[in-house]
């Protein structure tokens, strides 16, 4: 996969607002503000489907260069060559980052690995925080699960995912309010493990086609894991909604 190809993955359409940063001050900038803010970074190897966590420990924009903490799981190294290609997304301030780099060496200190990396020649970068929203079609069943103390347990169908909230629909008689901060014990994401988290809900509506209802909630306080995994499950939806639009 060519770094054009990974750029096309994480768009959607003509509704990302997103742009290709090529300039190397904006893209030393952005570097830097992942590594000034200790940002947890998820990157695959090649074309494979598996990521691993890392992080950006320091860059070099005399000699080109940039150092990745050791992957994890320890898998990730194990499968590690000196001229792999990695795609390394990451969230800064909420804004996601996409960018591909290649292997130059390996190092070891204090019984940790190292990467040295090659610059990134362009990033792709959301230029509006959390907006955008990937819709889950309607062949893949992805729940939820809330937890209140007025409402109990409530299970619903996940209907559409972004970084700053998600939408679902939930039974009519779900004892939950507009304003309400429910706990999710379980969003189900695809091809990953499902994440916990706290949201506050901004809407209800009532589907008159069907006894559900239909709520919008607001993230509060993701970790930077969860972050990155909503990521993935963002890029999943969209370029399987793409190769839809497509076929």
């Amino acid at each position: 996969m060519t770094t054009s190809d990974f750029s096309q993955e994480a768009r959607t359409g003509d509704r990302i607002p997103s742009e290709t940063v090529t300039e190397p001050r904006r893209l030393t900038a952005l570097l830097q503000g992942l590594r000034a803010n200790r940002t947890l970074l998820s990157a695959r190897i090649g074309e494979q489907a598996v990521w691993y966590n890392t992080a950006l420990l320091k860059l070099d924009p005399d000699t080109g260069d940039l150092f990745l903490d050791e992957f994890s799981p320890r898998e990730g190294h194990d499968q590690l060559r000196v001229g792999s290609v990695l795609h390394v997304m990451g969230v800064l301030s909420g804004v996601p980052t996409h960018f591909s780099t290649r292997i130059l060496g390996v190092g070891e200190q204090r019984g940790i690995a190292y990467y040295r990396a090659s610059l990134p020649e362009s990033m792709n970068y959301q230029q509006r925080r959390a907006t955008f929203r990937a819709y889950v079609g309607r062949g893949l069943k992805l729940m939820v699960r809330l937890v209140s103390e007025e409402a109990g347990e409530v299970s619903g169908r996940l209907l559409d995912l972004s970084l700053g909230g998600f939408g679902a629909v939930l039974p009519e008689d779900s004892a939950v309010y507009p304003l309400d901060v429910v706990a999710v014990a379980a969003l189900e994401l695809p091809e990953q493990d499902p994440v916990s988290c706290t949201a506050e809900i901004r809407y209800l509506q009532v589907e008159y086609s069907s006894p559900m209802v239909r709520a919008g909630f607001r993230f509060m306080g993701l970790n930077p894991q969860a972050e990155r995994a909503l990521l993935r499950a963002i890029l999943l939806l969209e370029r399987e909604q793409i190769r839809r639009q497509v076929r």
